[in-house]
Protein backbone atom coordinates (compact mmCIF):
# COMPACT_ATOMS: atom_id res chain seq x y z
CA UNK A 1 0.00 0.00 0.00
CA UNK A 2 2.50 2.72 -0.95
CA UNK A 3 2.09 5.76 -1.24
CA UNK A 4 2.02 7.02 -5.28
CA UNK A 5 3.07 9.91 -7.03
CA UNK A 6 -0.08 11.86 -7.45
CA UNK A 7 -0.41 12.47 -3.45
CA UNK A 8 3.21 12.83 -3.15
CA UNK A 9 4.11 15.28 -5.97
CA UNK A 10 3.21 18.20 -4.54
CA UNK A 11 4.78 17.28 -1.54
CA UNK A 12 8.31 17.60 -2.94
CA UNK A 13 10.29 20.63 -1.75
CA UNK A 14 8.81 23.01 -4.50
CA UNK A 15 9.69 20.41 -7.38
CA UNK A 16 8.00 21.90 -10.72
CA UNK A 17 6.29 19.22 -13.18
CA UNK A 18 8.95 20.65 -16.00
CA UNK A 19 11.84 19.83 -13.77
CA UNK A 20 10.75 16.90 -12.60
CA UNK A 21 10.58 16.03 -16.03
CA UNK A 22 14.19 16.18 -16.94
CA UNK A 23 15.41 14.93 -13.56
CA UNK A 24 18.12 12.00 -14.34
CA UNK A 25 15.69 8.77 -12.91
CA UNK A 26 18.73 6.93 -12.80
CA UNK A 27 19.96 9.03 -9.84
CA UNK A 28 17.85 6.62 -7.48
CA UNK A 29 20.94 4.32 -8.38
CA UNK A 30 23.24 6.52 -7.03
CA UNK A 31 22.79 4.63 -3.60
CA UNK A 32 22.48 1.31 -4.57
CA UNK A 33 25.42 -1.44 -3.80
CA UNK A 34 27.24 -3.61 -5.91
CA UNK A 35 24.55 -5.61 -8.27
CA UNK A 36 24.88 -8.85 -9.95
CA UNK A 37 24.26 -9.06 -13.97
CA UNK A 38 21.18 -10.65 -12.91
CA UNK A 39 19.95 -8.76 -10.60
CA UNK A 40 20.66 -5.95 -12.27
CA UNK A 41 18.70 -7.82 -15.36
CA UNK A 42 15.82 -8.68 -13.31
CA UNK A 43 15.73 -4.77 -12.35
CA UNK A 44 15.66 -3.50 -15.54
CA UNK A 45 13.01 -6.15 -16.29
CA UNK A 46 11.02 -4.60 -13.76
CA UNK A 47 11.82 -1.10 -14.40
CA UNK A 48 9.93 -1.65 -17.73
CA UNK A 49 6.96 -3.33 -16.47
CA UNK A 50 6.73 -0.84 -14.53
CA UNK A 51 6.02 1.34 -16.80
CA UNK A 52 3.79 -0.38 -19.44
CA UNK A 53 1.28 -2.01 -16.77
CA UNK A 54 -0.68 0.89 -17.82
CA UNK A 55 -0.74 0.14 -21.68
CA UNK A 56 1.35 3.24 -22.67
CA UNK A 57 4.77 4.01 -22.75
CA UNK A 58 5.58 7.88 -23.08
CA UNK A 59 8.57 9.44 -24.50
CA UNK A 60 9.18 10.17 -20.52
CA UNK A 61 9.67 6.74 -19.67
CA UNK A 62 11.95 5.79 -23.00
CA UNK A 63 14.15 8.50 -22.10
CA UNK A 64 13.89 7.84 -18.41
CA UNK A 65 14.13 3.42 -19.24
CA UNK A 66 17.34 4.17 -21.57
CA UNK A 67 19.00 6.43 -18.14
CA UNK A 68 18.46 3.14 -16.08
CA UNK A 69 19.63 1.02 -18.99
CA UNK A 70 22.68 2.88 -19.46
CA UNK A 71 23.39 2.38 -15.61
CA UNK A 72 22.47 -0.98 -14.88
CA UNK A 73 24.06 -2.57 -18.06
CA UNK A 74 27.39 0.17 -18.26
CA UNK A 75 26.11 1.81 -21.35
CA UNK A 76 25.93 -1.23 -23.61
CA UNK A 77 22.40 0.54 -24.51
CA UNK A 78 23.68 3.30 -25.87
CA UNK A 79 22.59 3.74 -29.10
CA UNK A 80 19.06 3.70 -30.17
CA UNK A 81 18.85 0.32 -32.15
CA UNK A 82 19.89 -1.50 -28.48
CA UNK A 83 17.69 -0.21 -26.70
CA UNK A 84 14.89 -0.81 -29.24
CA UNK A 85 16.19 -4.47 -29.00
CA UNK A 86 16.33 -4.46 -25.24
CA UNK A 87 12.54 -3.03 -25.53
CA UNK A 88 11.71 -5.44 -27.69
CA UNK A 89 12.79 -8.38 -25.84
CA UNK A 90 11.38 -7.33 -22.38
CA UNK A 91 7.85 -6.86 -24.51
CA UNK A 92 8.57 -10.85 -25.69
CA UNK A 93 8.41 -12.06 -22.06
CA UNK A 94 4.82 -10.64 -21.63
CA UNK A 95 3.33 -11.33 -25.13
CA UNK A 96 1.54 -14.33 -23.91
CA UNK A 97 1.24 -14.19 -19.95
CA UNK A 98 0.14 -11.65 -17.29
CA UNK A 99 2.29 -8.84 -16.43
CA UNK A 100 1.63 -10.22 -12.90
CA UNK A 101 3.03 -13.22 -13.79
CA UNK A 102 6.43 -11.65 -15.14
CA UNK A 103 6.71 -9.56 -12.08
CA UNK A 104 6.32 -12.85 -9.77
CA UNK A 105 9.04 -14.59 -11.81
CA UNK A 106 11.52 -11.59 -11.30
CA UNK A 107 10.58 -10.77 -8.00
CA UNK A 108 12.06 -14.53 -6.90
CA UNK A 109 15.35 -13.92 -8.56
CA UNK A 110 16.17 -10.55 -5.95
CA UNK A 111 17.01 -12.80 -2.57
CA UNK A 112 19.69 -9.74 -1.26
CA UNK A 113 17.63 -7.18 0.19
CA UNK A 114 19.59 -4.32 -1.37
CA UNK A 115 18.62 -5.58 -4.41
CA UNK A 116 15.21 -5.87 -3.44
CA UNK A 117 15.24 -2.30 -2.30
CA UNK A 118 17.12 -1.09 -5.63
CA UNK A 119 14.33 -2.79 -7.68
CA UNK A 120 11.41 -1.09 -5.60
CA UNK A 121 13.29 2.19 -5.43
CA UNK A 122 13.76 2.30 -9.19
CA UNK A 123 10.46 0.84 -10.10
CA UNK A 124 8.66 3.63 -8.31
CA UNK A 125 11.15 6.71 -9.69
CA UNK A 126 10.10 4.97 -13.16
CA UNK A 127 6.22 5.55 -12.25
CA UNK A 128 7.04 9.55 -11.51
CA UNK A 129 8.30 10.24 -14.58
CA UNK A 130 5.30 10.61 -16.81
CA UNK A 131 3.70 12.50 -13.65
CA UNK A 132 0.43 10.32 -14.21
CA UNK A 133 -0.76 7.35 -12.19
CA UNK A 134 -3.61 5.04 -12.82
CA UNK A 135 -5.31 2.10 -10.98
CA UNK A 136 -2.49 -0.10 -12.88
CA UNK A 137 0.25 1.57 -11.90
CA UNK A 138 -1.23 1.67 -8.05
CA UNK A 139 -1.94 -2.34 -8.42
CA UNK A 140 1.77 -2.77 -10.07
CA UNK A 141 3.22 -1.20 -6.73
CA UNK A 142 1.35 -2.47 -4.25
CA UNK A 143 2.21 -6.49 -6.17
CA UNK A 144 5.97 -5.56 -6.48
CA UNK A 145 5.79 -4.36 -2.81
CA UNK A 146 4.32 -7.68 -1.43
CA UNK A 147 6.84 -9.22 -3.63
CA UNK A 148 9.35 -7.93 -2.75
CA UNK A 149 8.65 -8.49 0.73
CA UNK A 150 8.97 -4.86 1.68
CA UNK A 151 7.18 -3.27 4.83
CA UNK A 152 5.49 -0.37 4.92
CA UNK A 153 8.44 1.42 6.73
CA UNK A 154 10.75 -0.03 3.85
CA UNK A 155 8.55 1.73 1.41
CA UNK A 156 8.39 4.50 2.45
CA UNK A 157 11.62 5.01 3.46
CA UNK A 158 12.81 4.21 -0.25
CA UNK A 159 10.47 6.58 -1.51
CA UNK A 160 11.42 9.03 0.81
CA UNK A 161 15.09 8.61 -1.01
CA UNK A 162 13.86 8.23 -4.46
CA UNK A 163 12.14 12.11 -3.90
CA UNK A 164 15.30 13.27 -2.57
CA UNK A 165 17.44 11.60 -5.57
CA UNK A 166 15.51 13.18 -7.73
CA UNK A 167 15.26 16.66 -6.29
CA UNK A 168 19.11 17.16 -5.59
CA UNK A 169 20.36 19.68 -8.02
CA UNK A 170 21.82 18.23 -10.87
Amino acid sequence: MAVHAEAKLGQSAGMSESRFARVDVARVLESAGVLSAQEAEAILEIAYLSTVVDGRLSDEEIAAFAQVAARLKAGSVADGRKLDELLDGYARHIEHRDIAERLADLAKGLTREDARKTAYKVAFAMALCDLGTSDDETDFDDALVTLLGLSIEDVDTLESEVYAALDAVQ
